[in-house]
């Protein structure tokens, strides 16, 4: 054998001894999906590329627009509230009066009958 075929061999026996890469499969079971590769800032054009500094000042912006908007949204959730129980505070109001007038009317017509039979008995 010549030094070239023993290279050979050799390359074959380790070229075999590779095994493919093993694939993970999914969870999910849905072999068809492509992997998703993490976002390769590099190879992205300048245009669409921005450094760090830029998107965490963009970032906290956002979050002070989240805030203001929330704390406009309380606001207006806080006078909803307020218009709602003034609502409901003039409502039982209204009710616990017309409960007083019917007690008052249905006392005053007992009233009148007893009246009515004390005078009948008198007579």
């Amino acid at each position: 054998m010549s030094s070239t075929d023993i290279s050979d061999v050799n390359l074959f026996a380790t070229q075999s001894l590779k095994q493919p890469p093993v694939i993970a499969r999914r969870v999910s079971g849905k072999i068809w999906k492509h992997p998703k590769l993490a976002t390769r800032r590099t190879q992205m054009s300048k245009s669409l590329r921005k450094t760090w500094d830029l998107r965490v000042q963009e970032r906290k912006e956002r979050e002070a627009l989240k805030l203001i908007e929330k704390e406009i949204k309380d606001r207006e959730e806080a006078k909803r509230q307020q218009r709602r129980e003034a609502i409901l505070k003039k409502k039982k109001a209204q009710e616990e009066k017309e409960r007083l007038e019917h007690l008052a009317a249905v006392y005053s017509a007992k009233k009148m009958k007893r009246l009515k039979k004390k005078l009948g008995k008198r007579k």
